[in-house]
Protein backbone atom coordinates (compact mmCIF):
# COMPACT_ATOMS: atom_id res chain seq x y z
CA UNK A 1 0.00 0.00 0.00
CA UNK A 2 1.26 3.23 -1.07
CA UNK A 3 0.74 6.29 1.67
CA UNK A 4 -0.62 9.74 -0.57
CA UNK A 5 0.10 12.85 0.91
CA UNK A 6 -3.08 14.51 -0.10
CA UNK A 7 -1.31 18.05 1.19
CA UNK A 8 1.09 17.95 -2.16
CA UNK A 9 -1.48 17.06 -4.60
CA UNK A 10 -3.58 20.19 -5.53
CA UNK A 11 -6.21 17.77 -7.18
CA UNK A 12 -7.00 15.45 -4.26
CA UNK A 13 -6.72 18.09 -1.60
CA UNK A 14 -9.51 19.73 -3.32
CA UNK A 15 -11.71 16.48 -3.62
CA UNK A 16 -10.87 15.76 0.27
CA UNK A 17 -12.00 19.32 1.04
CA UNK A 18 -15.22 19.17 -1.43
CA UNK A 19 -15.93 16.42 0.56
CA UNK A 20 -15.59 17.99 3.66
CA UNK A 21 -17.38 20.56 2.75
CA UNK A 22 -20.32 18.26 1.68
CA UNK A 23 -20.47 16.05 5.14
CA UNK A 24 -19.01 19.28 7.65
CA UNK A 25 -19.98 16.43 10.77
CA UNK A 26 -19.32 13.90 9.07
CA UNK A 27 -16.68 11.28 10.93
CA UNK A 28 -14.31 11.79 7.80
CA UNK A 29 -14.25 15.69 8.24
CA UNK A 30 -13.86 15.49 12.22
CA UNK A 31 -11.10 12.71 12.29
CA UNK A 32 -9.28 13.60 8.96
CA UNK A 33 -8.45 9.96 8.02
CA UNK A 34 -5.04 9.43 6.35
CA UNK A 35 -5.06 8.38 2.48
CA UNK A 36 -3.54 6.08 0.71
CA UNK A 37 -3.78 3.63 -2.59
CA UNK A 38 -4.16 0.47 -2.78
CA UNK A 39 -4.44 -1.84 -6.23
CA UNK A 40 -5.91 1.28 -8.04
CA UNK A 41 -8.34 1.91 -5.09
CA UNK A 42 -8.43 4.60 -2.33
CA UNK A 43 -8.23 3.81 1.04
CA UNK A 44 -9.17 6.14 4.30
CA UNK A 45 -8.47 4.88 7.31
CA UNK A 46 -7.42 6.24 11.02
CA UNK A 47 -5.35 3.93 14.29
CA UNK A 48 -1.20 3.52 13.80
CA UNK A 49 -2.46 0.10 11.67
CA UNK A 50 -5.06 -0.14 9.57
CA UNK A 51 -6.25 -3.31 11.39
CA UNK A 52 -6.75 -1.71 14.77
CA UNK A 53 -8.45 1.10 12.63
CA UNK A 54 -11.45 2.32 10.44
CA UNK A 55 -10.89 1.85 6.99
CA UNK A 56 -12.96 2.75 3.82
CA UNK A 57 -12.10 1.92 0.11
CA UNK A 58 -13.48 2.93 -2.85
CA UNK A 59 -12.15 3.85 -6.59
CA UNK A 60 -12.24 7.61 -5.93
CA UNK A 61 -11.23 10.02 -2.67
CA UNK A 62 -14.95 10.62 -1.98
CA UNK A 63 -16.12 7.21 -2.09
CA UNK A 64 -13.46 6.24 0.12
CA UNK A 65 -14.35 8.67 2.44
CA UNK A 66 -18.10 7.83 2.35
CA UNK A 67 -17.10 4.09 3.30
CA UNK A 68 -15.15 5.33 5.94
CA UNK A 69 -18.24 7.36 6.97
CA UNK A 70 -20.49 4.33 6.90
CA UNK A 71 -18.07 2.31 8.75
CA UNK A 72 -17.10 4.41 11.52
CA UNK A 73 -20.85 5.29 12.29
CA UNK A 74 -21.45 1.00 12.48
CA UNK A 75 -18.42 0.97 15.10
CA UNK A 76 -19.95 0.29 18.74
CA UNK A 77 -17.52 3.37 19.91
CA UNK A 78 -18.45 5.65 17.55
CA UNK A 79 -21.01 7.31 20.11
CA UNK A 80 -18.61 7.68 22.89
CA UNK A 81 -15.65 9.80 20.50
Amino acid sequence: MKKVRIESDAALMRDVEKYYAAHPFGPAALEHPRIAIDHNRYVAYTGRLIKGGVIGFGTSISSALRAFDDLYLRTPWAGSR
